[in-house]
């Protein structure tokens, strides 16, 4: 035999009826702060008592910042109250009310809304510009750096009390003038970072601003000088005849590059095509097919024989010529 043969079945209907039926003692929750009006990461005197007409009510309360701040401190009860000090109340002017969670013996109640009003804290602002090396995975702090590295500028924002995450924007500028765009929004570890290669050669000064948020006032950081230099390249024959008969002609594929790869615009200038000291032909690189030209050389220029094929680069703004 089975227990259920003597007991017969649960009724699921008959226990929810019963409990929704059941009735709870009421309580009555209030809530003191002190003081009401503070800087952001400021401390904040709260107590919660929490009472009824018979009894001592047990069990969980929680403070909650309104306008959509949500709890900022749970804890329980100790004879009927609980007190805390408070230093995470988001910046802003809004209510904060008091909730008990009830027990199975008192029901649930809420205390009448407090006003407080938190303004923003001093905040600083910290600017690092880092070279990020793809070989290590590792990102040093540079002062120099060749065209086409890839440059991390990284802004930290944290308020002098330690408490809270900034939010908001972050303008990036460059010897003054908007750095990729300027404007850049802070993630939620309160830092945000801009990825660029493209620095042009010569001395560059990079700042960052923070534009605050109800919790943390404006900051700027102070320069970051990192002097980017031309880039050494190499220059290569893709592609060329091994013979020429006379009378005809031959293509010259040619490429520039810049040494050790990188992440810059392909070069630009002018190529120039020699058989020893005898120029034969020059073609200006083109961005579009990645700083490679197309030179076309007569085979009239050519000496009987064999011929030596010198390639010259000239250079652009960003890369130094090579030969």
């Amino acid at each position: 035999l089975k227990a259920a043969d003597f007991l017969g079945s649960v009724n699921a209907a008959n226990l929810v009826n019963a409990w929704t039926s059941a009735t709870f003692t009421a309580t009555s929750t209030a809530l003191t702060l002190t003081p009401s009006v503070i800087a952001h990461g400021s401390a904040v005197s709260a107590t919660i008592n929490v009472t009824s007409a018979s009894g001592t009510p047990t069990g969980s309360v929680s403070i909650n910042a309104l306008a959509s701040n949500g709890a900022v401190q749970a804890g329980v009860l100790n004879n009927g109250s609980y007190s805390v000090s408070l230093s995470n109340f988001p910046g802003g002017s809004y209510s904060v009310r008091a909730h008990y969670a009830g027990d199975g013996v008192y029901a649930a109640s809420d205390s009448n809304p407090i006003d407080l009003t938190v303004t923003p804290e001093a905040s600083t602002t910290r600017l690092q510009t880092l070279f990020y090396n793809f070989a290590t995975g590792n990102a040093s702090r540079v002062s120099t750096a060749s065209y086409g590295s890839l440059i991390l500028v990284r802004a930290d924002v944290a308020g002098v009390s330690g408490q809270g995450i900034a939010t908001g924007n972050v303008a990036l500028t460059d010897s003054g003038a908007p750095l990729d765009g300027g404007s850049f929004r802070l993630n939620s570890s309160g830092y945000t970072e801009d990825q660029t290669s493209l620095l042009a050669p010569g001395p560059h000064t990079i700042q960052a601003a923070y534009a605050g948020d109800s919790s943390f006032n404006p900051s700027q950081s102070g320069a970051s000088t990192i002097t980017i230099t031309k880039a050494a390249t190499t220059t290569l024959l893709l592609s060329h005849p091994l013979s020429v008969s006379t009378g005809s002609s031959i293509q010259l594929v040619v490429q520039v590059l810049p040494q050790g790869g990188g992440f810059g615009l392909p070069p630009t200038g002018m190529v120039t095509v020699q058989a020893g000291i005898l120029a034969l032909g020059s073609a200006t690189l083109s961005q579009l097919s990645g700083g490679s030209a197309t030179i076309t050389v007569l085979a009239s220029q050519l000496a009987p024989g064999i011929n030596q094929i010198n390639l010259i680069y000239s250079g652009d703004d960003n890369y130094v010529g090579s030969i």
